[in-house]
């Protein structure tokens, strides 16, 4: 299983089938329903945790980050762009995020 599809499946059960799952059963009035959803909530909060980080990381692989660093004189504005990594590295990135940094 790829790890998108992977992602994509337990984004999946954390929100909808789990959270659906337990409202069902508590409210069709099962016996130990407390417990059970109290079950699914822990198991629920521990799932996006894991969505939370691997997200983080995901993200952090994708995105390029660096300055934009800005100098005005009464003449004109100039700028560098300043990357936290080498240029190479925009190949494989689907995003750039720059900070404006004035001064």
């Amino acid at each position: 299983m790829s790890t998108d599809r992977t992602h994509g499946t337990l984004k999946v059960v954390a929100q909808l089938v789990l959270p659906l799952w337990g409202a069902l059963y508590f409210l069709g009035g099962f016996a130990h329903a407390e417990e059970v959803v109290g079950g699914f909530m822990i198991l629920i909060a521990f799932l996006n945790v894991i969505l939370w980080i691997s997200q983080k990381r995901f993200n952090n692989k994708r995105i390029a980050k660096g300055t934009i660093d800005l100098v005005e004189t009464e003449e004109k504005m100039s700028f560098t762009l300043n990357l936290d990594d080498h240029p190479a590295s925009l190949r494989d990135k689907k995003l750039a995020v720059f900070e404006v940094v004035k001064g």
